[in-house]
Formats: structure tokens, sequence, C-alpha cells
């Protein structure tokens, strides 16, 4: 059994869905955001009894959807709870998402389908080694951003480094840090995905 939400806008750079009806679930939001060189889902819901599992679906053509994240709820149900997780190869032009709730009892709901458009422009920075252990250098193109700040962040959005930029190598010390996704943000609108084994 599938059941569907309705009702999908879209905003320049934000596109939102609220739902509403007799759903197993309430999702009091459900949003896809640009973030320089990824896309951030996010949703709110609640009445989570009976949730097993969500599955974040992605479409480049709103039709045919193909699994991009596995999601379990949180362990308290009885609250509103937020969701959120990136979409970290997003394709030129519209990119189409949907969330389909697994029940315990193996039915599924099938969310109202959000789009957002994309177009990145290419910035000349690089990263080796990456994936990294230890230390990562960070070859940077021309002088635009000498003396600023780059900021290292986890993929929950916590700050863990702020490395000032001086040459066109700079080296960024990564021991220590848990294994994941890491996010550097340049004073431009640069995004560097890097990840820590």
């Amino acid at each position: 059994m599938v059941k569907s939400g309705t009702c999908a806008t879209e905003f320049s750079g934000v596109a939102q869905l609220n739902v509403s009806g007799a759903l197993p679930i309430r999702f009091e939001s459900f949003k896809a955001t640009k973030e320089i060189s990824v896309i951030r889902i996010q949703w709110t819901a609640y009445a989570e009894q009976n949730t097993f599992q969500y599955k974040l679906e992605k479409s480049t053509d709103g039709i045919h959807f193909s699994t991009l994240r596995k999601i379990t709820p949180f362990e308290n149900k009885d609250i509103e709870n937020e969701y959120s997780t990136l979409d970290l190869s997003p394709v030129k032009g519209m990119n189409y998402y949907r969330i389909r709730e697994l029940m315990n009892n193996g039915s599924a709901v099938v969310s109202a389908i959000i789009k957002i458009s994309w177009n990145e422009v290419k910035r000349n920075i690089s990263a080796y080694p990456n994936p990294v252990s230890d230390v990562t250098t960070i070859q940077i193109e021309g002088k635009e951003l000498s003396g600023t700040i780059a900021i290292l962040s986890n993929n929950y959005g916590s700050v863990v480094r702020k490395i000032k930029i001086s040459n066109s190598l700079e080296q960024i010390n990564m021991k220590g840090l848990p294994a994941g996704l890491y996010l550097l943000r340049f004073e431009n609108g640069a995004v560097l995905r890097l990840i820590k084994d």
C-alpha cells in the first residue's frame, strides 16, 4: 500500500513541501536548499511510532527515482524530530526529491515531490590526498583568497577547524578527527568536500 502527500511548492534556491491529510506520519516541512556545492535536504516529522525507516529518493526527471539515503528514525518518536542530509552530487538543471516512509507492517508512504534547480560555478581549488588520513594539502589558483579564513565543518555543520589562507598551498591537519564527510568553505563561496578515513 502506498499513499502520497500533496502540495509541493518551489522558491528561488529553496524547494519546500507542506504535507497535510491523514497519514501515518506527520510531515511538518520538507525542503531542499542550495549550499554552494551541495544540496541540503531537511524535513520535520512527528507521530513516528510505526516508522521503520526513511528513504530519501532522488530523480533527474521527476519520474524515475532511486534511493539517495537511508535514514533510521530517532528513538524518541513522541516528539517532533528534525532530519537533515546532503546530496553531494547534484546534477546541472533540476533535481527532484521525495521521502519514502517504510512502516513496521510493511506498507509505505511516499511524500509529494520537491524540486530545486542547480547550476554550480566551478572553482580552481583542489585537495590531495582526498580521502585523507592525517594531513591534506589544499591547492588554490590565484590570489583571490589570500588573507581570508576557510572554515572546516563536519557533516552536522559544527566548525572543527579555521584555516588562514596565506599561500597557494595550504596544509590541513585532520589527524584525530572522526572518520566521515567534512566541508571546507572559502570566502569566495567555494566548498571542498573532504573525506576523512
